[in-house]
């Protein structure tokens, strides 16, 4: 997962930390990465956000990519990236690739169906301890 996002009063804003909580679930033993962008090219909100996607148990990736309303959209409202951010979204979702890969064992692990938690088992002991009265 790669959100994008604007920088909101210095952080993130409340329908974003919504999201995040309703769909936590789904996105548990997942990788994520970062584009914002704003004057400070999202930083500080990507940062905030690290800790709250943390907390829903996805891993992040260090990089992240930040645009600028000065040099990576025309008149600060049409979106004309420089040309050095192909590279930095490549090696991004890189790393989101390769986490992606190695948190499959754990998602494959939780979604692997249970038995029925051991009720053969308990039915075994209940046998046993009956045959013993």
């Amino acid at each position: 997962m790669c959100p994008s996002r604007p920088e909101y009063n210095h952080g993130n804003s409340g329908a974003l930390k919504n999201a995040i909580d309703f769909l936590s679930k789904e996105w548990t033993d997942k990788a994520a990465a970062f584009i914002g962008y704003g004057y400070t090219m999202g930083a500080r909100a990507i940062e905030q956000l690290r800790m709250v996607i943390a907390s829903v148990q996805v891993a992040t990736v260090r990089p992240q990519v930040g645009l600028s309303p000065f040099t990576d959209f025309e008149n600060s409202t049409v979106f004309k990236p420089a040309a050095m951010q192909e590279k930095n979204v490549n090696v991004m979702l890189d790393h989101v690739i390769a986490w992606s890969g190695a948190l499959r064992p754990l998602r494959d692990e939780v979604t692997k169906p249970k038995d029925d938690i051991g009720v053969r088992d308990v039915e075994k002991q209940v046998a046993r301890a009956r045959e013993r009265a």
